[in-house]
C-alpha cells in the first residue's frame, strides 16, 4: 500500500475523485496505486507529487 499517497491526498483535504479530476489521473489508477496493485507512470507520479506538494521520491518510494 502507498500510505504516503493516501496521506497526502487526505492532508490536501480532498477526495480521491477530486484529486483525480485536478490531476487528470484516472481515479482507478489512483486507487490501484494506493492499494499497491499497480504503480502510476512516472509522468503521473511527477504530476501527483507536484499537485500535492511532495517530493516525488518521498511520495513514491521503493518501499511501497
Amino acid at each position: 500500500m502507498n500510505f504516503e499517497l493516501k496521506k497526502a491526498i487526505f492532508e490536501k483535504g480532498i477526495t480521491q475523485r477530486a484529486f483525480s479530476q485536478q490531476s487528470g489521473i484516472p481515479e482507478v489508477a489512483i486507487s490501484n496505486a494506493i492499494r499497491g496493485v499497480r504503480e502510476l507512470s512516472r509522468g503521473d507520479q511527477l504530476r501527483a507529487a507536484e499537485l500535492l506538494g511532495w517530493d516525488v521520491d518521498d511520495l513514491f518510494s521503493e518501499g511501497d
